[in-house]
């Protein structure tokens, strides 16, 4: 009598933990980058509506803003000085009136950390992603 031994595949254990992690770590950063739209200010809603999701690695991700002031507005920023590049005078509305400035400082702005906010929401919710990734893993028949 003959029986033939299937190889031991010693790697899946550790293949299966980084499909389960990969695949929660995923969920995590799209939940992540909508609730931080969510707890974005909102004057126009560019800001957030300009918050994107770019993954820079397996396991890394990055939410960038397509606004040039969502930095300002996520860090704040220091009292700073603003001037026409050309021309004799900037110019912008406040509601009807029509407003011009020769140059005038910009004041100080204190952060608004609501990319800490959207953190302390979906840190909560973690063990549900890696829950539901787990059994997608299994669902998939790789484990």
């Amino acid at each position: 009598m003959s029986v033939k031994l299937t190889p031991i595949d010693v790697q899946m254990p550790r293949r299966c933990g980084e499909l389960c992690v990969a695949l929660a770590l995923e969920t995590f950063a799209e939940e992540f980058l909508f609730t931080m739209q969510d707890v974005a200010p909102k004057r126009s809603g560019d800001m957030a509506r300009g918050l994107y999701l770019r993954q820079v690695g397996r396991f890394e991700y990055v939410v960038d803003g397509t606004e040039e002031y969502t930095d300002a507005v996520l860090y704040g920023h220091r009292r700073f000085w603003v001037e026409p590049k050309s021309g004799g005078v900037l110019h912008w509305q406040q509601g009807a009136i029509d407003v011009f400035s020769k140059g005038h400082w910009i004041p100080e702005t204190e952060p608004q950390r609501f990319d800490l906010r959207a953190q302390d929401i979906e840190r909560a919710r973690l063990p549900t992603y890696v829950g539901e990734a787990a059994a997608i893993v299994r669902r998939r028949g790789r484990c």
